[in-house]
C-alpha cells in the first residue's frame, strides 16, 4: 500500500508539473496582452512597468529589433515566457524623457 501511494504521489506531482508548464505562458501571454491594450502614447515609463511588469529586455532603440519610430531612444520589450522558441514579442517604445512613442506586437512565423 505504500509504494502505490508515492505512485500516485509522483504521478500528481508529475501532472501538476505538467499543467503549470501549459497554463502559465497561457496565463502571462493573456495578461500581457491585457495591459499592452492599456498603454497610451505619452504614459511615463513608470506607468509600463505598473502594468507590464519588468521587461524581458530594455535596450536602446533598434538593439533587438530592426526599425523603430522617430524619436526613440529606447525599447521596453516584453516577450513571450518560452520566446524565443514561440517568437512573440511585445514592444514598448520611449523617447529620451521616457515617455511611450509606440508600441507593437511582433509575432514570427
Amino acid at each position: 500500500m505504500h509504494g502505490a501511494w508515492r505512485g500516485w504521489t509522483l504521478f500528481g506531482a508529475a501532472l501538476a508539473f505538467a499543467l503549470m508548464i501549459w497554463l502559465w505562458p497561457q496565463l502571462r501571454t493573456r495578461q500581457i496582452k491585457r495591459a499592452a491594450e492599456q498603454i497610451r502614447i505619452g504614459d511615463e515609463s513608470r506607468r509600463v512597468h505598473q502594468l507590464l511588469g519588468r521587461p524581458w529586455r530594455d535596450e536602446a532603440c533598434g538593439a533587438m529589433f530592426a526599425g523603430q519610430p522617430t524619436g526613440c531612444t529606447e525599447e521596453m520589450v516584453y516577450a513571450h515566457p518560452y520566446a524565443p522558441y514561440v517568437p512573440e514579442y511585445w514592444i514598448v517604445y520611449l523617447d529620451s524623457g521616457r515617455r511611450v512613442i509606440n508600441q507593437s506586437h511582433l509575432i514570427s512565423p
